[in-house]
């Protein structure tokens, strides 16, 4: 048996009648499994060329009998009059266009017909990107079905009106393909389009930023980090942005000058420690006084100790560097004197000392070294030293 009409009875119907069922009239019920149900159905398909003259709650009434026994295409048709016709409210609006979707995408299973119709709400009812997310993707679609979301969310973009709503789709689109379903070749031309709307965006320049760094692309990257400064939301993101700018300046593209005009301009009283970059870009300008007064800095926070110890000893080597080696000496010897097993810093006192002229204090140097060190060798080579600088 095939399916039946029943919306062909050359039955009188009002004008407002005829406009509400013009399009129902065009489905067909499907067939009845019995006689009650062929009544039942011919008792619906009655209602419905009444469906103007009803009020809407009974219409919803008359819909929801209509769902229950798979009249999906009868349900579009009347809830398309009534989006036409009927003056409501946009959460009623709303709502019947929801019951188109879920019809299309649940009932008839016609994705196509879904995507379209989805493409009009949205567009017609200015839907936020939460609206849509949660009503349609997480609420139709499913909350993982990834595929037909991601195919959803390309279909609908155009459809975004408010541009802030247009990117945060954009960003859910890229995050779906890049750490759900993994296809990476489809999230770069998805940020290209976001940075087009949003030159600052921070989720399109961090991919770009890692995009970059991944074929070394140093000049490309150090432009990403410095939208993400420029676009930071906060003091502490813009701090973060700037260290790292201010690093691939120093160790990537050895530009030590812009490293420290980055941190001198940005990440003053920052609370992420940047001084071994700084110091680092100040030892290779040889800017010697600026340098040790970072790192008397560091001393005063120093832990006492080795910590102390190691920022003493830094600061004799740059004295030495800076031909001061009076203040080198007192320095490595303020290190030694909180950590004597520092081997090295006995070189640099040593080379500290013949560069003050006071050459004849170096046995005294060696003698301090002696118990320090482990390798009988060197032990036997410090002692024939000691032995051959005390005659």
């Amino acid at each position: 048996m095939s399916a039946i009409d029943f919306t062909t009875s050359s039955e009188s119907v009002q004008k407002n009648e005829i406009s509400a069922t013009s399009n129902f009239k065009k489905s067909q019920f499907p067939e009845p499994q019995s006689v009650e149900e062929l009544e039942l159905l011919l008792s619906l398909s009655k209602q419905a060329k009444q469906f103007a003259m009803l009020d809407v709650k009974d219409q919803d009434q008359l819909l929801l009998r209509l769902e229950s026994y798979d009249c999906h295409s009868q349900v579009i048709s009347l809830l398309n009059w009534r989006k036409a016709h009927r003056v409501s409210a946009r959460d009623h609006q709303i709502q019947d266009g929801l019951w188109i979707l879920r019809s299309h995408y649940h009932g008839l299973e016609r994705f196509d017909d879904f995507l379209d119709s989805a493409c009009q709400l949205i567009s017609a009812q200015r839907l936020s990107f939460d609206e849509t997310r949660i009503w349609i993707a997480g609420g139709i679609l499913g909350e993982d079905n990834w595929i037909e979301q991601s195919q959803f969310y390309k279909k609908v973009v155009d459809s975004v009106v408010v541009v802030a709503d247009k990117v945060a789709l954009l960003e859910r689109l890229a995050l779906i393909f890049e750490k759900k379903m993994f296809i990476e070749s489809e999230v770069e031309p998805i940020y290209r389009r976001v940075l087009k709307l949003d030159p600052h965006n921070p989720k399109a320049r961090r991919f770009f930023k890692m995009w970059y760094m991944q074929s070394m692309k140093w000049n490309d990257v150090a432009e990403n980090l410095e939208a993400l400064m420029e676009g930071a939301r906060n003091k502490h993101e813009r701090q973060r942005a700037a260290h790292e700018l201010a690093q691939l300046y120093l160790y990537n593209l050895n530009k030590p000058a812009k490293a420290r005009e980055v941190l001198r301009g940005h990440c003053r009283e920052s609370e992420l420690d940047i001084r071994q970059t700084l110091v680092e870009a100040l030892e290779r300008l040889e800017l010697y006084d600026e340098l040790i007064g970072e790192l008397k800095k560091m001393e005063q926070s120093a832990e006492p100790g080795e910590e102390q110890s190691r920022v003493k000893q830094k600061m004799g080597l740059v004295y030495l560097k800076a031909k001061r080696p009076k203040d080198a000496i007192e320095s490595l010897r303020a290190c030694l004197d909180h950590n004597p097993k520092l081997i090295l810093a006995y070189e640099s006192l040593i080379n500290a000392l013949i560069d003050s002229g006071q050459s004849d204090k170096i046995v005294d140097v060696l003698q301090q070294l002696l118990p320090n060190v482990q390798l009988d060798p060197s032990r036997v080579s410090i002692q024939n030293l000691i032995a051959k600088m005390s005659i």
